[in-house]
């Protein structure tokens, strides 16, 4: 899964980076595309995977809840920890749960930005050197050459 979520940055960011690319009717006659497209469909296959499992689990553990006692945990017990996933099939939105779409949109938005903080960090630090280099070039006096540049 790490690896299709990689691949999966890597071709979203060629397609970003090449203007050719922008368009659609050009980018769906490409290769890329194709991989893009079977990646994609992995990973949301794994991510409905995932998706049923956990909701077979909380409904068990549900119905192992409402047939034991309310007392609290003894001392040195934790609590469990909900995940995102847990907390998105238990939400009601206006009295209605969210639809499996709504939640695999959601969890794929969340593993996409963990597996891309990598590239993001990456892509903000480049943006930031090259705003450096355009206000270094503007705010040099045109007499002067630009060091970084080596042109008058």
């Amino acid at each position: 899964m790490s690896l299709k979520c990689h691949r999966t940055s890597e071709l979203l960011f060629k397609r970003m980076t090449n203007p050719l690319l922008a368009l659609d009717f050009i980018f769906q006659r490409t290769n890329m595309y194709r991989e893009l497209s079977a990646s994609v469909a992995v990973i949301h296959q794994l991510m409905r995977i995932v998706i049923d499992e956990r909701v077979e689990a909380l409904k068990q553990q549900e119905s192992l809840v409402s047939g034991t006692s309310t007392a609290p945990p003894a001392e040195g017990i934790r609590k469990q920890r909900r995940t995102l996933l847990d907390t998105l099939l238990t939400t009601q939105i206006a009295g209605e749960a969210l639809t499996r779409n709504e939640i695999c949109n959601e969890v794929n938005t969340f593993v996409f930005a963990v597996s891309n903080l990598p590239a993001t960090e990456t892509t903000k630090m480049l943006t930031v050197v090259l705003n450096i280099l355009v206000l270094y070039r503007v705010l040099t006096p045109p007499q002067q050459p630009c060091v970084l540049c080596s042109t008058v």
